[in-house]
């Protein structure tokens, strides 16, 4: 499970998550969306 599945999991259960990486490029979509988009066992935008 990568960082945003991980992340989106945990979300979706209610838990607050923040995203940091040494690499701004790397999270630079999930800050400028708000959130992660994700398909397949979860669904949905966290």
């Amino acid at each position: 499970m990568g960082t945003g599945a991980f992340t989106a999991s945990l979300s979706s259960k209610g838990y607050t998550m923040n995203i940091y990486n040494r690499s701004f490029y790397r999270i630079s979509e999930i800050r400028r969306t708000g959130g992660i988009k994700v398909s397949g066992e979860l669904e949905g935008f966290f």
